[in-house]
């Protein structure tokens, strides 16, 4: 008996570029829809990237919000950020299940 193989319901991004996020200047990744791992030192930028793609998806950083940030503002926060929110930019190329092209998000 032959068993199909089936599709993880798992959405993949295939390019990620990120501008004016927090730390991040600009970064561009092409992880190609395969596990990426992300590393460097304390203060480098790690948790930018996952907040980034955060905000391209939800248009919050979740993290930064609610109960248990002890009411660190993002002004406060983000004081070495330079530039300004509204230079602030995400975009992403990724693939859903069950869609056979690939979508194009922006915020």
């Amino acid at each position: 008996m032959l068993l199909k193989s089936r599709r993880r319901n798992i959405v993949r991004i295939h390019e990620l570029e990120i501008s004016d996020v927090r730390g991040i200047r600009t970064l561009s990744i092409s992880p190609e829809g395969q596990n990426t791992v992300i590393f460097g030192p304390n203060a480098s930028g790690k948790s930018a990237v996952v907040d980034a793609i955060d905000f391209l998806l939800t248009g919050k950083i979740s993290r930064l919000r609610g109960e248990g940030t002890g009411g660190i503002t993002l002004a406060s926060y983000g004081s070495h950020v330079k530039g300004s929110r509204e230079n602030s930019k995400v975009s992403a190329l990724i693939s859903l299940p069950d869609v056979d092209d690939h979508i194009q998000i922006e915020r």
